[in-house]
């Protein structure tokens, strides 16, 4: 319950916040709107699918791997939802 707590209502306002802060971040605030009503959607449904295919990786990787080893395995799951996400964030530019 909690996953897709998570998933249903931090998803939308992490990808929302990636959007705007790369948009301020590039000088393309202008553009914004226009990329939100694009780009929003998909990149949502990417970002949601991830979370989801992470799922049983992390019910394995929390019964499998040793204490020590966990962190990173979390780690770079992060960095594969990260990159998911910019790619389908900045996949029109």
């Amino acid at each position: 319950f909690h996953v897709m707590l998570d998933i249903i209502v931090l998803g939308p306002i992490f990808v929302l916040s990636l959007m705007a802060t790369t948009s301020v971040i590039e000088g393309k605030v202008g553009s914004l709107k226009q990329e939100l009503m694009t780009e929003f959607a998909p990149t949502l449904w990417a970002s949601t699918l991830a979370s989801i295919g992470f799922i049983p990786t992390q019910l394995l990787a929390f019964r499998l791997l040793p204490v020590q080893f966990r962190l990173l395995y979390m780690n770079v799951q992060d960095i594969v939802w990260n990159a998911i996400v910019s790619f389908m964030a900045h996949k029109a530019r």
